[in-house]
């Protein structure tokens, strides 16, 4: 045989050994996207990858669709008013949102008895309106108002809840997500001032969040690959907070809302399926025990929920609690109002 054949029949057996390969990715990248749009569907040990990527690269945010929220010169963004259709892999949801930006009706504004204040898991993310724990306690007899609203902090659900009549409101429940404590600290270093982006900046992060959403052949193939092969190798990282810090910076917070005054004020902490410990209230508890504040903080009822939740309680991708989970939460802080 010449070199030219030779030469030939190489090329020939790399060429067919590639379209073997692609073909081979190619269908894997097809199983991939069957396992992930069948979240019950993905192997055990390949979950948490999945989650990755969804959390990461593929997830719809609330707070930067167009649709469902717009920019805020004093709080960076509110849910738009109005009814829009907010969706993810495990899940399809109606937003109903009043004229004051929050996901509740008209009504619910007029003289609340309860107002709840929190992020995304207050708000509702992933369920329907009449499923978010806040509706389920008023759906008992007492007109309550869901003030929740994803990503925001202790200090702009303080903030929003200046634009609230609460005059007749008796009580105030605050929910805690250890993402709140980058908020709390900057508005305390900036003398209890919070700086807030330009119209810009929020049509910027936007613009980057659809192009960072944008799907390209082998994207599961390669991330999830990834994300799969990072979880072999490298053992998880347990997660690390200052609770006592981010405690003291939390109730230095409440300590400058005078509107908190002359309210019951209720907290508890909640977040994924992972951090739902006493540690964040047992430091309020020693914080206030220790500390000098105001009577509306040192009468403050304080929940805690650890063992309250199960896997069943959460979605398998998203972190967010499910109807149950909502549905039990409910159970719980009803108790304490």
């Amino acid at each position: 045989m010449s070199s030219n054949n030779k030469h030939k029949n190489t090329i020939i057996f790399i060429f067919y050994n590639l379209i073997v390969v692609l073909i081979f990715l190619a269908l894997i990248e097809i199983l991939l996207g069957v396992a992930y749009r069948n979240p019950l569907k993905i192997p055990s040990f390949a979950k948490n990858a999945f989650a990755q990527y969804y959390s990461q690269l593929a997830r719809n945010t609330i707070q930067v669709e167009s649709a469902c929220a717009q920019y805020n010169p004093e709080l960076f963004y509110l849910l738009k008013p109005g009814v829009c259709t907010f969706s993810n892999v495990e899940f399809t949801t109606r937003v109903e949102v009043n004229q004051g930006g929050m996901r509740d009706t008209e009504d619910a504004m007029i003289n609340p008895s309860i107002v709840f204040l929190g992020d995304s898991f207050t708000m509702g993310w992933g369920v329907n309106q009449s499923q978010a724990f806040p509706q389920v306690i008023g759906q008992a007899g007492k007109k309550t108002l869901n003030a929740g609203i994803s990503s925001y902090g202790t200090v702009r659900e303080l903030l929003l809840l200046k634009s609230i009549a609460i005059d007749s409101t008796q009580t105030i429940v605050i929910q805690y997500h250890s993402n709140d404590a980058p908020e709390n600290l900057e508005f305390i270093a900036k003398g209890n001032h919070l700086p807030v982006s330009t119209h810009e900046r929020y049509d910027s992060l936007c613009k980057a969040y659809i192009k960072g959403k944008k799907y390209y052949p082998g994207k599961l193939v390669s991330r999830i690959g990834r994300f799969l092969l990072k979880d072999l190798i490298v053992s998880e990282k347990l997660e690390t907070r200052n609770y006592q810090k981010e405690a003291t910076i939390f109730l230095q917070v409440l300590k400058s809302f005078s509107s908190l005054e002359l309210k019951k004020i209720v907290i508890f902490e909640v977040g994924s399926r992972n951090m739902n410990k006493n540690d964040f209230v047992n430091a309020l508890e020693k914080e206030i025990t220790s500390g000098t504040y105001p009577e509306y903080i040192e009468r403050a009822t304080l929940v805690k929920l650890e063992h309250a939740f199960s896997e069943n309680d959460y979605y398998i991708l998203d972190d967010h609690l499910n109807s149950k989970g909502h549905q039990k939460l409910a159970q719980i802080l009803s108790k304490f109002l």
